[in-house]
């Protein structure tokens, strides 16, 4: 069996999520029109006159499009809106028919939305419910603050406005004694708060909705059901999401409105998945891909034939499911992208699993082709991204494979999915491992064990939440169930005093009534009390089990505390180990020093003599960034004050002049990484170099100010000026093939910093950089060749 991958678990869940799209549009705002009602419809529209019946036709057909558009888009259906719209428009603006403009203004609003063009959208319904509320008509300012929020985008900043319309709209409602759209308006409200993560407050909210149904004896409660599914998977009360998931199938089936029934088989094969039931979940698949042929929906089909590979897949039937997939596409091949985009995910999966890597890498390929339609922030292409990531991870091509996930992880700062994250950080930690690349291993590990950790906690969190929600809805019940007993008695009571006093009146043959009727109510209470009885039994078992829980939770997070202790030592060990390298690394450079200084004892030659001190110098300033590093508490930051004032010290010692020479430094408190530190100690080595040799000719004195200070968080600036001679007048830096010159300017675009070197009276050169832009084209052995 083909093992299945660490995202299967991830995906499940994001696939749910995913398909909670569709959950409150499978029941529309107004109910589809079938296919006879469209027809008459349009009869009647070709037999109209310019008058207002003609605008609500219209209107009724172009809301029909819109509204099956949102689950099933097919080419053309948003055109056909737009055309029945604007029609709807022009002849209410001819008759002054104010409803029919403010009507056509809400639906065009919608229309723009589902085009991606929100804030036009936004716009549009806005200028509708104004004029619906100078008109002073309640339904159609409720109906547009409905239409408001669904021209907001489903996003993080969108779904926010989405809940505040809805709750006017259902205020509206609530005025108006419209029961099932204040239902409908609170299971909108609902679906945004699961959307938000807001699970107990939406399971809550569904709960009152599917009250307020059956109040008003409402019967097309699937997609209720639906809904509490999706709450209850969330929670982690998987029993409870597939017994809703199958109650929403039996109530479409009752009522005869199976639009949604695919939908709800989908999501019911998912659950099953997510506990490992593979084949159970195959069933329903199979069940939701036989009600989509025949509806002939051939988006659908693709989608759910991809789904079955995946368990397939996850089976290891790599071959089953490619001849399965190959036949369905065959005969009901994709129509749009979206279909299309399915179709290549499942080949390329097929392939791998068959090891057929080719043709695996062209349908990755494809896919990402597709990928450029598909708008940055959608969840699919994070998926995808991952996906071929995956690939050239498993097929040994590191730097294709770290390209694509490390845009997966860009993409999913975008849309914020923790369990993405642990993935993509779990797969960046393999590839960094396999390549020798120890230090950014150890991060990403790092990242997805604290990640990992977290969604484990909120996972405990939404258990604990729902066994809390199950326990006050018991209570609930039990004090309602109490009070009614309490009532009764009483009525009882009351009853009795009567009939006792009809018995004083009566005489003595009523007597042995009243006694068989006292014996009766004795026999009433006692059954109560054994009720009871019964009741607190299984609330102190209730209360057993929410302990055994939390002791299981502390359990866990021993576990917990323990890898973290495991994790702080292996750092201590690594800062331990990095150290001992910086010390040996700072030896050989000693040695190296020591050799030069052999070699000058074999020299006359003053040129030489000077190349052999300047190399040695060069040697001492990264000598001393080693020396930092193993002497500091951190592994990778260098004190540059201290460091700045060493290496001034030891150049002004190595040089022993006679003239004097005074140094000035403004060092700020800046500590720098080594891949930064050691350029720009060598660049102020090669300048100090200059001054000693060439700013004070014979006995000449003068000073020297460096300068270093941070400009803003992450920009820096260097100067360096002297007061001596300056360059001879037809001297030009920037030309110069000398060998400091050379290394100054070398090492400046190693910083990627901005150069200046200016000579007026004396010399000075300053450096702007920044940290985060260290270039890593240039290194310091290049610059040495």
């Amino acid at each position: 069996m083909i093992p299945r991958p660490p995202i299967m678990f991830a995906f499940l869940l994001i696939l749910l999520v995913f398909l909670t799209d569709f959950r409150v549009r499978a029941q529309t705002f107004h109910p589809w029109l079938s296919s006879a009602a469209a027809d008459s419809v349009h009869r009647l529209l070709q037999q109209s006159k310019p008058d207002t019946n003609r605008v609500n036709w219209l209107l009724q057909l172009g809301e029909d499009f819109v509204n099956k558009s949102q689950s099933h888009l097919i080419p053309g259906d948003l055109d056909s809106a737009d055309r029945y719209y604007g029609e709807a428009l022009a002849l209410s603006q001819s008759l002054h028919f104010k409803q029919g403009q403010i009507r056509s203004g809400y639906l065009s609003g919608i229309l723009a939305s589902h085009q991606d063009n929100f804030s036009q959208g936004v716009s549009l319904v806005k200028q509708a419910l104004a004029l619906s509320r100078d008109l002073g008509s309640l339904p159609l300012e409720a109906e547009g603050w409905y239409y408001l929020g669904e021209a907001y985008e489903r996003s993080p900043e969108g779904l926010p406005e989405r809940i505040r319309c809805y709750k006017q709209a259902r205020k509206r409602y609530r005025q108006l004694g419209n029961q099932e759209k204040e239902a409908y308006l609170l299971k909108c409200i609902a679906d945004m708060h699961l959307l938000q993560g807001e699970y107990v407050q939406g399971y809550s909210e569904l709960l009152e909705a599917l009250s307020l149904y059956r109040s008003i004896g409402y019967r097309k409660l699937h997609y209720t059901y639906d809904l509490l599914g999706v709450a209850n998977h969330y929670l982690g009360n998987y029993q409870e999401a597939i017994r809703y998931g199958l109650a929403s199938v039996e109530s479409a089936r009752a009522t005869k409105d199976t639009a949604g029934i695919s939908l709800f088989y989908r999501r019911i094969g998912l659950l099953h998945e997510e506990l490992n039931q593979w084949e159970e979940g195959l069933h329903f698949l199979r069940k939701a891909l036989a009600n989509r042929l025949q509806e002939k929906d051939q988006v659908e089909i693709v989608l759910i034939a991809r789904l079955m590979v995946s368990n397939m897949l996850a089976q290891g039937k790599a071959r089953e499911a490619f001849d399965f997939f190959t036949k369905i596409v065959k005969e009901h091949p994709p129509t749009n992208k979206d279909s299309n985009l399915e179709m290549a995910i499942a080949l390329a999966e097929c392939h791998l699993a068959l090891k057929q890597y080719p043709l695996a890498e062209k349908y990755y390929l494809q896919m990402m082709d597709i990928e450029k339609m598909i708008r940055e922030n959608d969840w699919r292409k994070i998926e995808n991204y991952r996906r071929i990531g995956n690939f050239y991870l498993i097929t040994g091509q590191y730097g294709t494979a770290r390209h694509y996930l490390d845009e997966a992880l860009r993409l999913n700062t975008l849309k914020g999915s923790m369990q993405y994250a642990v993935d993509i950080h779990l797969l960046l930690f393999r590839a960094d491992s396999i390549q020798g690349h120890y230090q950014e291993a150890i991060v990403h590990y790092q990242r997805y064990k604290s990640l990992n950790d977290s969604i484990f906690n909120e996972k405990q969190s939404r258990q604990i939440a729902n066994l809390q929600i199950q326990y006050k809805t018991r209570e609930k019940e039990q004090n309602i169930a109490l009070l009614t007993q309490q009532n009764e008695i009483q009525q009882a009571h009351l009853k009795q005093k009567d009939f006792q006093q009809q018995v004083i009146i009566g005489g003595a043959a009523m007597l042995l009534l009243l006694l068989g009727v006292i014996y009766n109510r004795y026999r009433l209470k006692q059954q109560s009390n054994s009720l009871l009885e019964n009741q607190q039994k299984e609330l102190q078992t209730q209360h057993r089990e929410l302990h055994t829980q939390q002791v299981r939770l502390q359990d866990q997070q021993y576990l917990i505390q323990d890898k973290n202790q495991t994790l702080e030592r292996l750092v201590v060990e690594k800062e331990r180990l990095l150290k001992e390298i910086h010390h040996r690394v700072k030896n050989n450079l000693q040695i190296v020093m020591s050799l030069l200084n052999s070699q000058v004892a074999s020299l006359q030659d003053k040129a030489a003599l000077s190349a052999i001190q300047d190399s040695q110098n060069r040697v001492q300033a990264m000598a001393l960034i080693h020396q930092k590093l193993y002497q500091t508490e951190g592994v990778a930051r260098i004190p540059m004050k201290a460091y700045i004032e060493e290496l001034v010290a030891y150049l002004r010692d190595s040089y022993a002049l006679s003239r004097k020479v005074k140094f000035k430094l403004f060092i700020g408190q800046i500590e720098l990484d080594v891949n930064m530190a050691v350029p720009l100690g060598l660049i102020i080595n090669e300048a100090i170099t200059n001054v000693f040799k060439y700013a004070f000719p014979g006995e000449n004195s003068g000073s020297v100010l460096i300068s270093l200070t941070q400009k803003s968080n992450s920009s820096y600036e260097l100067t360096i000026e002297d007061d001596g001679i300056g360059f001879p007048e037809a001297f030009d830096p920037y030309q110069s093939r000398s060998l400091g010159m050379t290394l100054i300017q070398g090492f400046s675009a190693q910083l990627v910093g901005e150069l200046a070197i200016e000579s007026n009276q004396g010399i000075k050169i300053s450096l702007i950089f920044k940290e985060e832009k260290i270039s890593q084209n240039h290194n310091l052995a290049g610059y040495a060749n």
